[in-house]
Order: structure tokens, then sequence, then C-alpha cells
């Protein structure tokens, strides 16, 4: 029973957390339209493997990590540099006509998902938040020395809620490519106004702390 209480308590919150608009939602619903649902995929298996990761270090390491970003502003500044690029960049790409699916963007996708993944300043917090809030409510116990199996066994809970939230976007990207082909155009500059604002929203908060 305590197998299956820490599978879903990790399913639940994975699948919450990846289920608001992000950058990682975004770029599989970008990538289906243009591509295909596989290679959407890709992005999502990439973003999944970096969400088992950031779960894994707020179970070990979250309010040390945290702490030590707060602290830093160098890798702040860092991040609103990169929101802001690929916002732009986004923004002022031109619009292409859908490519095959060969093993070359495959890889290209893999790794466009394990970065986009890797920059998002929301995942680490997220889940300091709720592993902190389980922990101290006595919903879980996850000390990574003692209890290993209960660890793993929320890991995979975590990589399995991401996955299906971000097959849920994939998905629904195809039955809006269906109903509207004219999405499409717009979604660069969707993207690339999302990416710029978290950007501006990071460096605001910056400046005001």
């Amino acid at each position: 029973m305590l197998f299956i209480k820490y599978f879903t308590l990790a399913l639940i919150t994975s699948f919450l957390g990846s289920v608001p608009f992000g950058t990682v939602n975004l770029s599989v619903v970008d990538t289906t339209i243009k591509e295909s649902f596989k290679a959407g995929m890709f992005i999502a298996i990439a973003a999944s493997l970096v969400e088992i990761v950031f779960s894994l270090f707020a179970v070990q390491f979250g309010m040390r990590i945290t702490d030590y970003i707060e602290k830093n502003q160098y890798i702040k500044l860092s991040t609103i540099l990169v929101f802001i690029s690929l916002g732009l960049i986004f923004f002022f790409r031109k619009q292409r006509e859908p490519n095959t699916d060969k093993p070359k963007k495959k890889q290209l996708n893999f790794l466009k998902g394990l970065f986009l993944a890797t920059i998002n300043p929301q995942v680490l917090p997220y889940w300091i938040l709720i592993i902190t809030y389980l922990q101290t409510t006595y919903m879980l116990d996850l000390n990574i020395y003692e209890r290993t199996q209960y660890v793993v066994i929320f890991l995979f809970g975590v990589w399995l809620g991401k996955i299906l939230a971000l097959y849920m976007y994939g998905k629904l990207s195809i039955i809006i490519q269906k109903k509207a082909v004219r999405i499409s155009k717009l979604m660069n500059k969707i993207i690339g106004c999302i990416l710029f604002f978290i950007g501006i929203f990071q460096l605001v908060k910056l400046l005001v702390t």
C-alpha cells in the first residue's frame, strides 16, 4: 500500500505541476504541429528525465540549492538572459515548411527538451515546496538512504506524471492542427512572447528584491 501511496502522490503532483502553460509545454505543441507527434514526444521524454533530476535534487538538497541560487546573482542573470534571448529568437524566426522526422531532427528535439526543462526556473522551487509539504505533513518519508525503494517509486511517479501531461498537450495540438492550421504560424510568436516575458518578470523580480 505504501508503494501505491508514494507512486500516486508523485503522479498527481507531477501531472498538476506540468499542466500550466510553460516553455516545455509550448515547445511540445509547436514541434507536434510543425513536425509530428513523435517529434514532440522526444521533447517530452527529455523534459521528463530532467523532472526526475530536479525532484531528486529537491529530496536530497532542496533548501541548500535554493539558498545558493538566491545568493548567486550571476545564476539569476544568466537565466534571465537565456529566456529573453530565446524569446526574441522564437518571435522573429520565420515560418518553415514542416520537416520530416529524420534521426538528426530527433536528436535535436531531445536536446531541445533537455535544455528547455533545465532552464525552467519554476521546476525546482515547485518540487521543494511539494516535497517539503508532503514530508512535514507526514504523508511521505523520502529519506534517500533509509527508504531508497520508496524514493525510486516516487521518482517513477514523477516521470510518468510529466509524460502524461506532455502527451496530453501533444494530442491536443494534433486536434488544434486539424481544426485550425493557421495557428501554427502564430506559435513562434506566442512562444517568443512567453519566453520574453518570463525573462522580464525574472529581471523585475531580481531588481525589486
